[in-house]
């Protein structure tokens, strides 16, 4: 450790490291958010809430607020003819896969009322997405359809963010 700069000492051990203590790498990050549970993560909130809060001075707090996390794509597709054409021949495969994601996850305070609703009724309904002042509801309601390319792209949007946020140290 380097007594004159020890903050940058340890993001540097944490760099260096070889196990799972150590800093991903942006490819790293990327790679594991196509597909990472992120709705049973434990600090799930608190990275819906720094994302949206990336672009406010007046940031909200998911803890005191009156929003909840929302699956865009409803948990429950079963019976769901809508959903599974939207999603294509191989809806059972990407329900699967994507469904817990970060792209497939956005903070509403209208919950209840999207529950399994079409993709078309979340958007443009009178508490749909377009409607919505938070950002992260933005790229969802220019949305036409929500499907795994969809998702898989605004994962991105999302991961470019989160690549701000936690930026990798460079020395």
């Amino acid at each position: 450790m380097d007594k004159d700069d020890y903050v940058n000492s340890i993001i540097k051990a944490f760099v260096f490291k070889s196990s799972y203590k150590r800093f991903p790498s942006d490819y790293e990050v990327r790679e594991k958010l196509q597909t990472k549970d992120i709705y049973h993560f434990r600090l799930r909130k608190y990275l819906l809430e720094a994302l949206e809060n990336y672009y406010h001075k007046e940031p909200i707090d998911l803890n005191t607020a009156n929003y909840t996390i929302e699956h865009i794509m409803p948990q429950n597709i079963e019976h769901n003819l809508l959903w599974q054409q939207m999603l294509g021949e191989d809806w059972q495969e990407v329900h699967s896969l994507y469904l817990h994601t970060l792209g497939n996850l956005t903070i509403t305070g209208y919950n209840a009322e999207m529950s399994n609703k079409s993709f078309g009724e979340k958007v443009n309904g009178e508490s749909g997405f377009k409607h919505s002042h938070l950002k992260l509801n933005e790229s969802i309601a220019q949305s036409d359809v929500w499907n795994k390319k969809a998702i898989q792209r605004r994962t991105n949007i999302l991961t470019d963010i989160i690549l701000k946020i936690w930026k990798y140290p460079e020395f």
